[in-house]
């Protein structure tokens, strides 16, 4: 097993799911890698460092809690030709 597996996982299970707690997630990877909790928040804490990863604290019944969720990647036009910026204001992005 190694960390790219995990955080792919990861990723791939909030882009399905949507945004979850940790422990949904821990619980989740470790049914399909068989990692256990603390390497799973370890990669988590890891992406959300770079950025691929947001957590927000909610509150469920008086109790705090994370949740995790994929960013949203911003279209930048800072490299693209007006070719390119034509085709993505046709496709509305």
């Amino acid at each position: 097993m190694n960390k790219s597996t995990i955080k792919i996982g990861v990723v791939r299970f909030l882009e399905s799911q949507g945004p979850k707690s940790k422990s949904k997630i821990e619980d989740y990877i470790r049914l399909e890698l068989g990692t256990n909790g603390d390497t799973t928040s370890r990669r988590m804490r890891e992406l959300v460092a770079s950025g691929v990863l947001k957590k927000v604290q909610r509150e469920h019944e008086g109790k705090k809690y994370w949740e995790y969720s994929v960013c949203e990647l911003e279209v930048t036009f800072n490299d693209t030709s007006s070719q390119e910026m034509q085709q993505l204001q046709t496709l509305n992005l």
